[in-house]
C-alpha cells in the first residue's frame, strides 16, 4: 500500500504537469486531489506502521492526521491557489509535519 500511494504521487505529479501546461483533461481540483489524497495516504500509512511496530519517530497522530488534513485541504483549494500553488504548498506541508513530528520525539527523548 505505501508503493502504491508513493507510486500515485508520482502520476498525480505527471497529471499537475500536464494541467500546467494545459494538455491535460483533468479539472483544477481534480488534479490537485490527485497529488493530495496518494500524499495523505503515504503520511497516515507510515505513520501508523511505525506506531505498531515501535520504530522511526512517533510523534503524537494529532500532529500527523493535522499534516494529512493541510494537505487534502491544499488539494481541495486547487482551483483558488493554482495547480503549482497547491503542490508547493502540499509539500511544504509534509515537510512542516515531518520537521514537527522530529522535534516532538527529539524533545521528548531528551526529556527522560
Amino acid at each position: 500500500m505505501v508503493f502504491a500511494a508513493l507510486a500515485a504521487i508520482g502520476a498525480g505529479l505527471e497529471a499537475a504537469l500536464d494541467a500546467a501546461e494545459h494538455h491535460g483533461h483533468l479539472s483544477v481540483r481534480g488534479t490537485g486531489l490527485a497529488v493530495a489524497v496518494p500524499v495523505v495516504i503515504a503520511i497516515l500509512i507510515l505513520e501508523a506502521l511505525h506506531r505498531v511496530t515501535r520504530t522511526g519517530a512517533v510523534g503524537p497522530t494529532l500532529l500527523v492526521s493535522a499534516g494529512a488534513l493541510v494537505v487534502l485541504t491544499l488539494g481541495f483549494s486547487a482551483p483558488a491557489l493554482g495547480v503549482g500553488g497547491a503542490v508547493l504548498g502540499m509539500g511544504l506541508a509534509a515537510a512542516a509535519t515531518l520537521t514537527a513530528n522530529l522535534f516532538t520525539v527529539r524533545h521528548r527523548a531528551e526529556g527522560r
